[in-house]
Protein backbone atom coordinates (compact mmCIF):
# COMPACT_ATOMS: atom_id res chain seq x y z
CA UNK A 1 0.00 0.00 0.00
CA UNK A 2 1.09 3.56 -0.99
CA UNK A 3 2.30 5.19 2.67
CA UNK A 4 2.04 9.01 0.73
CA UNK A 5 -1.90 8.04 0.96
CA UNK A 6 -3.46 10.97 2.46
CA UNK A 7 -6.28 12.05 4.49
CA UNK A 8 -6.97 14.85 2.62
CA UNK A 9 -7.26 12.97 -0.37
CA UNK A 10 -9.39 9.82 0.99
CA UNK A 11 -11.49 12.89 2.23
CA UNK A 12 -11.81 13.69 -1.33
CA UNK A 13 -13.33 10.58 -2.00
CA UNK A 14 -14.52 9.19 1.62
CA UNK A 15 -15.67 12.26 2.98
CA UNK A 16 -17.55 14.02 0.52
CA UNK A 17 -19.06 10.62 -0.22
CA UNK A 18 -22.13 12.01 -0.45
CA UNK A 19 -24.36 12.37 -3.58
CA UNK A 20 -24.65 15.76 -4.67
CA UNK A 21 -28.01 14.91 -4.77
CA UNK A 22 -29.93 17.73 -5.22
CA UNK A 23 -29.47 17.61 -9.27
CA UNK A 24 -29.61 14.02 -9.31
CA UNK A 25 -32.38 13.02 -6.45
CA UNK A 26 -35.07 14.43 -5.31
CA UNK A 27 -35.23 15.74 -1.79
CA UNK A 28 -33.13 14.50 0.43
CA UNK A 29 -30.01 12.43 0.20
CA UNK A 30 -31.59 8.56 -0.04
CA UNK A 31 -30.77 5.84 2.75
CA UNK A 32 -31.59 3.16 -0.63
CA UNK A 33 -31.66 3.80 -4.09
CA UNK A 34 -31.92 1.08 -6.52
CA UNK A 35 -32.02 1.92 -10.24
CA UNK A 36 -34.65 -1.14 -10.99
CA UNK A 37 -36.74 -1.68 -7.35
CA UNK A 38 -36.41 -1.24 -3.72
CA UNK A 39 -38.38 -4.32 -1.45
CA UNK A 40 -38.41 -4.92 2.40
CA UNK A 41 -39.39 -7.58 4.27
CA UNK A 42 -41.75 -7.94 7.28
CA UNK A 43 -40.96 -5.68 10.55
CA UNK A 44 -37.64 -4.58 8.62
CA UNK A 45 -37.19 -0.80 9.91
CA UNK A 46 -35.71 1.78 6.74
CA UNK A 47 -34.48 5.00 9.18
CA UNK A 48 -34.57 7.12 6.07
CA UNK A 49 -35.72 7.74 2.09
CA UNK A 50 -35.92 5.05 -0.60
CA UNK A 51 -35.77 6.21 -3.69
CA UNK A 52 -36.07 3.40 -6.47
CA UNK A 53 -37.40 4.32 -10.63
CA UNK A 54 -39.07 1.04 -10.57
CA UNK A 55 -41.56 -0.10 -7.74
CA UNK A 56 -41.21 -0.03 -3.85
CA UNK A 57 -42.62 -2.73 -1.88
CA UNK A 58 -42.81 -2.80 2.50
CA UNK A 59 -43.72 -5.93 3.82
CA UNK A 60 -46.57 -5.70 7.04
CA UNK A 61 -45.22 -3.88 10.14
CA UNK A 62 -42.37 -2.78 7.96
CA UNK A 63 -40.95 0.53 8.41
CA UNK A 64 -39.97 3.52 6.64
CA UNK A 65 -39.11 6.49 8.77
CA UNK A 66 -38.49 8.78 5.81
CA UNK A 67 -39.79 9.24 2.47
CA UNK A 68 -40.96 6.54 -0.62
CA UNK A 69 -40.17 8.02 -4.21
CA UNK A 70 -40.80 5.69 -6.85
CA UNK A 71 -41.32 5.97 -10.45
CA UNK A 72 -43.26 3.36 -10.87
CA UNK A 73 -45.87 1.79 -7.76
CA UNK A 74 -45.86 2.01 -4.34
CA UNK A 75 -46.84 -1.11 -2.19
CA UNK A 76 -47.43 -1.21 1.89
CA UNK A 77 -47.92 -4.08 3.90
CA UNK A 78 -50.33 -4.67 6.43
CA UNK A 79 -49.48 -2.23 9.39
CA UNK A 80 -46.61 -1.11 7.26
CA UNK A 81 -46.11 2.68 8.62
CA UNK A 82 -43.82 5.55 6.38
CA UNK A 83 -42.81 8.58 8.88
CA UNK A 84 -42.84 11.01 5.29
CA UNK A 85 -44.17 11.40 1.75
CA UNK A 86 -44.89 8.74 -0.72
CA UNK A 87 -44.74 10.29 -4.50
CA UNK A 88 -45.09 7.20 -6.93
CA UNK A 89 -46.31 6.97 -10.91
CA UNK A 90 -48.21 4.37 -10.37
CA UNK A 91 -50.43 2.63 -8.14
CA UNK A 92 -49.69 3.06 -4.65
CA UNK A 93 -51.61 -0.15 -2.20
CA UNK A 94 -51.81 0.19 1.32
CA UNK A 95 -52.80 -3.27 3.38
CA UNK A 96 -54.78 -2.81 6.09
CA UNK A 97 -53.88 -0.53 8.99
CA UNK A 98 -50.83 0.69 6.95
CA UNK A 99 -50.25 4.64 8.03
CA UNK A 100 -49.09 7.04 6.00
CA UNK A 101 -47.81 9.85 8.14
CA UNK A 102 -46.80 12.31 5.08
CA UNK A 103 -49.08 13.42 2.51
CA UNK A 104 -49.12 11.80 -1.31
CA UNK A 105 -48.00 12.79 -4.26
CA UNK A 106 -48.87 10.79 -7.61
CA UNK A 107 -48.54 11.00 -11.31
CA UNK A 108 -50.94 10.35 -14.28
CA UNK A 109 -50.76 6.23 -13.92
CA UNK A 110 -51.52 7.04 -10.18
CA UNK A 111 -54.62 5.04 -8.60
CA UNK A 112 -54.65 4.39 -4.56
CA UNK A 113 -56.12 1.34 -2.91
CA UNK A 114 -56.70 1.55 0.59
CA UNK A 115 -57.07 -1.73 2.92
CA UNK A 116 -59.60 -1.43 5.68
CA UNK A 117 -58.20 1.09 8.54
CA UNK A 118 -55.24 2.23 6.83
CA UNK A 119 -54.44 5.67 6.86
CA UNK A 120 -53.43 7.86 4.20
CA UNK A 121 -52.92 11.96 4.24
CA UNK A 122 -53.99 13.85 1.05
CA UNK A 123 -52.93 17.38 2.38
CA UNK A 124 -50.99 17.73 -1.06
CA UNK A 125 -52.62 15.62 -3.45
CA UNK A 126 -50.91 16.61 -6.61
CA UNK A 127 -50.24 15.66 -9.80
CA UNK A 128 -46.89 15.44 -10.91
CA UNK A 129 -43.77 14.77 -13.47
CA UNK A 130 -43.35 11.10 -13.86
CA UNK A 131 -40.38 10.43 -11.90
CA UNK A 132 -37.17 9.01 -13.06
CA UNK A 133 -33.83 9.39 -10.66
CA UNK A 134 -30.23 9.50 -12.03
CA UNK A 135 -28.04 6.46 -11.34
CA UNK A 136 -24.84 8.02 -13.23
CA UNK A 137 -23.27 9.15 -9.64
CA UNK A 138 -23.57 5.97 -8.57
CA UNK A 139 -21.73 4.82 -11.64
CA UNK A 140 -19.03 7.42 -11.25
CA UNK A 141 -18.89 7.15 -7.90
CA UNK A 142 -17.43 3.62 -8.11
CA UNK A 143 -15.38 4.28 -11.17
CA UNK A 144 -13.58 6.97 -9.39
CA UNK A 145 -12.93 4.85 -5.94
CA UNK A 146 -11.37 2.24 -8.09
CA UNK A 147 -9.62 4.99 -9.75
CA UNK A 148 -8.17 5.88 -6.59
CA UNK A 149 -7.17 2.74 -5.75
CA UNK A 150 -5.13 2.29 -8.74
CA UNK A 151 -3.27 5.74 -8.20
CA UNK A 152 -2.68 5.56 -4.61
CA UNK A 153 -2.10 1.69 -4.24
CA UNK A 154 -4.22 -0.85 -2.23
CA UNK A 155 -3.80 -3.72 0.03
CA UNK A 156 -4.68 -7.06 -1.33
CA UNK A 157 -7.55 -9.03 1.10
CA UNK A 158 -7.85 -13.12 0.58
CA UNK A 159 -11.02 -14.31 -1.68
CA UNK A 160 -12.30 -15.00 1.74
CA UNK A 161 -11.89 -13.79 5.21
CA UNK A 162 -12.13 -16.65 7.55
CA UNK A 163 -11.02 -15.60 11.37
CA UNK A 164 -11.17 -12.74 13.16
CA UNK A 165 -9.46 -9.84 11.61
CA UNK A 166 -8.23 -6.37 12.43
CA UNK A 167 -7.97 -3.61 9.35
CA UNK A 168 -7.10 -0.50 9.90
CA UNK A 169 -7.60 2.45 8.14
CA UNK A 170 -6.61 2.53 4.23
CA UNK A 171 -7.36 1.03 0.95
CA UNK A 172 -8.30 -2.39 0.39
CA UNK A 173 -8.97 -4.82 -3.13
CA UNK A 174 -10.16 -7.76 -4.08
CA UNK A 175 -11.44 -9.92 -6.83
CA UNK A 176 -14.23 -10.86 -5.03
CA UNK A 177 -14.23 -11.16 -1.35
CA UNK A 178 -16.09 -12.93 1.29
CA UNK A 179 -16.64 -13.40 4.92
CA UNK A 180 -16.88 -16.76 6.95
CA UNK A 181 -19.96 -16.89 9.17
CA UNK A 182 -19.65 -15.91 12.62
CA UNK A 183 -16.84 -14.07 12.09
CA UNK A 184 -15.58 -10.19 13.09
CA UNK A 185 -13.96 -7.62 11.75
CA UNK A 186 -12.47 -4.68 13.75
CA UNK A 187 -11.47 -1.56 11.87
CA UNK A 188 -8.78 -0.30 14.08
CA UNK A 189 -9.01 3.87 14.07
CA UNK A 190 -5.95 6.19 14.65
CA UNK A 191 -8.07 8.00 17.35
CA UNK A 192 -11.71 8.96 18.29
CA UNK A 193 -10.69 12.42 17.79
CA UNK A 194 -9.37 11.51 14.01
CA UNK A 195 -10.90 11.21 10.65
CA UNK A 196 -10.35 7.53 9.50
CA UNK A 197 -11.27 6.15 6.55
CA UNK A 198 -11.84 2.51 4.62
CA UNK A 199 -12.39 1.71 1.31
CA UNK A 200 -12.92 -1.29 0.06
CA UNK A 201 -12.91 -1.74 -3.95
CA UNK A 202 -14.13 -5.26 -4.77
CA UNK A 203 -13.78 -6.35 -8.25
CA UNK A 204 -16.60 -8.43 -8.48
CA UNK A 205 -18.77 -10.22 -5.83
CA UNK A 206 -19.22 -9.24 -2.20
CA UNK A 207 -20.80 -11.73 0.23
CA UNK A 208 -21.09 -10.96 4.18
CA UNK A 209 -21.81 -14.26 5.68
CA UNK A 210 -24.38 -15.18 8.00
CA UNK A 211 -23.93 -13.19 11.38
CA UNK A 212 -20.54 -11.40 10.29
CA UNK A 213 -19.48 -8.40 12.85
CA UNK A 214 -18.12 -5.38 12.26
CA UNK A 215 -16.80 -3.24 14.77
CA UNK A 216 -15.15 -0.28 15.54
CA UNK A 217 -12.37 0.88 17.67
CA UNK A 218 -10.77 3.82 18.31
CA UNK A 219 -12.45 5.15 15.52
CA UNK A 220 -14.29 8.73 15.12
CA UNK A 221 -17.34 10.10 14.01
CA UNK A 222 -16.12 11.42 10.79
CA UNK A 223 -14.86 8.68 9.82
CA UNK A 224 -16.20 6.70 7.07
CA UNK A 225 -16.18 3.03 5.68
CA UNK A 226 -16.81 2.51 1.90
CA UNK A 227 -17.99 -0.80 0.04
CA UNK A 228 -17.52 -0.65 -3.32
CA UNK A 229 -18.34 -4.00 -5.64
CA UNK A 230 -18.17 -4.06 -8.82
CA UNK A 231 -20.92 -6.62 -8.96
CA UNK A 232 -23.76 -7.63 -6.35
CA UNK A 233 -23.44 -7.51 -2.93
CA UNK A 234 -24.99 -9.74 -0.22
CA UNK A 235 -25.43 -9.51 3.55
CA UNK A 236 -26.09 -12.87 5.24
CA UNK A 237 -28.41 -13.37 8.28
CA UNK A 238 -27.74 -11.72 11.28
CA UNK A 239 -24.98 -9.69 9.83
CA UNK A 240 -24.19 -6.47 11.84
CA UNK A 241 -21.95 -4.50 8.81
CA UNK A 242 -21.17 -0.67 8.98
CA UNK A 243 -20.49 1.50 6.58
CA UNK A 244 -22.01 2.67 2.84
CA UNK A 245 -22.12 0.09 -0.31
CA UNK A 246 -22.03 0.74 -3.48
CA UNK A 247 -23.07 -2.08 -5.83
CA UNK A 248 -23.04 -2.26 -9.62
CA UNK A 249 -25.62 -4.90 -9.39
CA UNK A 250 -28.11 -5.72 -7.05
CA UNK A 251 -27.99 -5.61 -3.18
CA UNK A 252 -29.59 -8.16 -0.91
CA UNK A 253 -29.76 -8.19 3.29
CA UNK A 254 -30.71 -11.34 5.74
CA UNK A 255 -33.27 -11.58 8.02
CA UNK A 256 -32.25 -9.95 11.25
CA UNK A 257 -29.13 -7.80 9.34
CA UNK A 258 -28.20 -4.50 10.40
CA UNK A 259 -26.54 -1.42 8.34
CA UNK A 260 -25.01 1.94 9.85
CA UNK A 261 -22.73 4.09 9.15
CA UNK A 262 -19.64 5.05 11.70
CA UNK A 263 -21.77 8.44 13.24
CA UNK A 264 -23.94 8.86 9.84
CA UNK A 265 -27.04 6.63 8.42
CA UNK A 266 -24.91 4.38 6.69
CA UNK A 267 -26.33 4.00 2.89
CA UNK A 268 -27.20 1.11 0.17
CA UNK A 269 -26.98 2.34 -3.21
CA UNK A 270 -27.56 -0.26 -6.47
CA UNK A 271 -26.48 1.25 -9.92
CA UNK A 272 -28.48 -1.05 -12.50
CA UNK A 273 -30.23 -3.36 -9.90
CA UNK A 274 -32.66 -3.94 -7.07
CA UNK A 275 -32.36 -3.83 -3.25
CA UNK A 276 -33.73 -6.28 -1.18
CA UNK A 277 -33.67 -5.57 2.50
CA UNK A 278 -34.55 -8.79 4.97
CA UNK A 279 -37.01 -9.45 7.25
CA UNK A 280 -36.68 -7.79 10.52
CA UNK A 281 -34.06 -6.27 8.88
CA UNK A 282 -32.29 -2.49 9.94
CA UNK A 283 -30.85 -0.08 7.49
CA UNK A 284 -29.53 3.31 9.28
CA UNK A 285 -29.81 4.49 12.77
CA UNK A 286 -32.28 6.85 14.99
CA UNK A 287 -31.74 10.19 14.14
CA UNK A 288 -28.97 9.78 12.49
CA UNK A 289 -27.28 12.43 9.85
CA UNK A 290 -27.41 12.21 6.22
CA UNK A 291 -24.34 11.06 4.47
CA UNK A 292 -22.93 13.35 2.50
CA UNK A 293 -22.42 11.23 -0.87
CA UNK A 294 -20.71 12.34 -3.70
CA UNK A 295 -20.38 16.06 -4.90
CA UNK A 296 -16.76 16.22 -5.46
CA UNK A 297 -16.16 12.44 -6.76
CA UNK A 298 -15.73 13.20 -10.08
CA UNK A 299 -13.96 16.40 -10.02
CA UNK A 300 -11.56 14.98 -7.21
CA UNK A 301 -10.69 11.87 -10.01
CA UNK A 302 -9.43 14.62 -12.52
CA UNK A 303 -7.35 15.75 -9.63
CA UNK A 304 -9.00 18.63 -8.44
CA UNK A 305 -8.12 19.10 -4.71
CA UNK A 306 -9.98 22.86 -4.59
CA UNK A 307 -12.59 21.43 -2.13
CA UNK A 308 -10.79 19.66 0.14
CA UNK A 309 -11.51 20.26 3.80
CA UNK A 310 -8.70 18.48 6.17
CA UNK A 311 -7.15 20.15 9.39
CA UNK A 312 -3.74 18.17 8.53
CA UNK A 313 -2.53 15.80 5.61
CA UNK A 314 -1.36 12.83 7.83
CA UNK A 315 -0.35 9.74 6.22
CA UNK A 316 -2.28 6.10 7.03
CA UNK A 317 -0.19 4.35 8.98
CA UNK A 318 2.08 1.30 7.35
CA UNK A 319 0.66 -2.41 7.46
CA UNK A 320 -2.67 -1.94 7.82
CA UNK A 321 -3.77 -5.16 7.52
CA UNK A 322 -3.33 -7.73 10.55
CA UNK A 323 -5.10 -11.16 10.60
CA UNK A 324 -5.77 -12.18 14.03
Amino acid sequence: MNSCFSKKRVLLYSGLLAFAMSSAFAGDTPLIFANNYVSTGAGAWVKGNIQANNYVTTGANSNVSGDILTGAAATLGAYAEVGGVISADAAITAGANADVKGTVKHGSAFTLTEGINSDIEFGSYVSQPSVTFNNQDVIEAQAAYSDMGLKEGETSLPPTITINTTLNPGLYSAASLATTAGITITLNGTGTDNTDHWVFNITDILSFGANTKLELSNTGNNSRIIWNSGGYTSVGAGAQIKGIILAHAYVSTGAGSTLSGVDSCGSIFSATSYVSIGALSEVGLNDCSTNPILLQVAEAANGDTDHAESKDDNEFPEAPFDGS
